[in-house]
């Protein structure tokens, strides 16, 4: 059976963007949407590691999924799989981490995707945007690899608006200095008074009007 199509919600894509903004090293996160038969549509992104140690660190795996679990409970969705960004922008490597994760995940919901983002297409350039990202699906129902979705096109569908935002990010004109205020569940465990589910961010985002072009 064909993976089916991911589209992605505007405010998802950017939360990501801003997440692998913030921190030049290796990312991951998890996505939270609705399950088709033919389409999955990502409604939201939750930010989780952005160190190398805490990639590591199975139990701090654990707990921000059993948490990310139940928030997509709360608001009617699923956990869809994860998005992962290595530290090396052009590195598309599909590594032991991002594998541990999705196949947690996978192993959680029967079905999951792995998002491998490619920080060097993060630019101005929207065209590049577009294709920043690589949807992963596993081969095979147990011990498979995570390789290319077999669908026809193995990026994102994004909105032109999502584009646009994300377009205004990079360049400097808007919302750059909300990647200093964007919060991961790692960032969380160090200082529990922040929001990781980033609630205000994620409206600023939606409701944001773009400069006129």
């Amino acid at each position: 059976m064909p993976s089916p199509v991911y589209s992605i919600s505007d405010a998802a894509y950017n939360t990501i963007i801003l997440h692998a903004l913030k921190y030049p090293t290796t990312i991951s996160g998890v996505v939270l949407g609705s399950i088709g038969s033919q389409a999955c549509a990502i409604e939201s992104a939750i930010p989780l590691i952005h160190s190398d140690l805490a990639m590591f660190t199975s139990p701090l795996h654990e707990v921000a999924l059993l948490l990310s679990e139940q928030k997509a409970k709360q608001d009617g969705m699923h956990i869809l799989g994860i998005y992962y960004a290595n530290a090396v922008a052009d590195d598309r490597s599909i590594g032991v981490v991002p594998t541990h994760l999705a196949n947690a995940v996978q192993k959680r919901t029967g079905s999951a995707c792995l998002l491998l983002l490619n920080a060097k297409n993060l630019s101005e350039d929207v065209r590049k945007c577009r294709h920043a990202f690589r949807v992963c699906v596993r081969d095979g129902e147990i011990r498979g690899s995570w390789g290319k979705s077999e669908v026809q096109h193995e990026t994102l569908q994004v909105s032109d608006r999502a584009l646009k935002v994300a377009d205004a990010i990079l360049g400097g004109v808007v919302l750059r200095d909300q990647k200093e205020r964007i919060v991961d569940f790692e960032d969380h465990c160090a200082d529990p008074s922040t929001d990781w589910l980033n609630a205000k961010l994620v409206t600023r985002l939606n409701e944001m009007q773009l400069p006129a072009s």
